[in-house]
């Protein structure tokens, strides 16, 4: 479930950033960009600090999406 989770929300962020103009392209690409590596960055360093630290990627991935 979580990784469908993640490979949905990393669609929704590329096909974003494919529709979109200008300066929000950009935002959307960078912010897409930041989910890859912290997905993979999950993966490689899984501590019990995970829950404090979605919190921030939320945030993030909330802007990208709104």
């Amino acid at each position: 479930m979580v990784v469908i989770a993640a490979l949905t929300s990393l669609f929704i962020l590329a096909r974003a950033a494919v529709k979109s103009e200008g300066r929000s392209r950009r935002s959307l690409a960078a912010i897409a960009g930041i989910a890859v590596l912290s997905y993979l960055h999950s993966t490689i360093d899984f501590s019990l600090q995970i829950p404090g630290y979605f919190v921030i990627f939320g945030i993030l991935l909330g802007c990208g999406l709104a």
